[in-house]
């Protein structure tokens, strides 16, 4: 896939949640393309000779224990809460009606 429609562009865009001008839907075909063609050039290198690469540095990792701490009564932050509803939170709609 060398080249994006722009129903393919706005379809992308739709799935991401974004709202897209029509030149804005132009401009990100062309990077889209051009994404694409960075890649293929990277696919087409021979590496068949080329040893994998690790990263040397061993660094440790600083976790604490997971311990529980205290927790709120239900009550309490539903009492706070400036909307509920059978027991829950009730916030506003982000995606869509799906």
């Amino acid at each position: 896939m060398s080249d994006f429609s722009y129903e393919q562009v706005q379809h992308l865009a739709k799935l991401a949640c974004i709202a897209l001008s029509d030149e804005e839907i132009e401009d990100l075909k062309k990077d889209l393309q051009g994404i694409v063609k960075s890649v293929a050039l990277i696919s087409d290198i021979d590496i068949s000779g080329v040893e994998p690469t690790t990263n040397p540095l061993v660094l440790p990792q600083h976790l604490r224990e997971d311990v529980p701490g205290e927790t709120l009564e239900r009550d309490v932050l539903l009492e706070q809460a400036p909307e509920c509803e059978d027991g829950m939170f009730v916030t506003p709609r982000i995606l869509g009606d799906e």
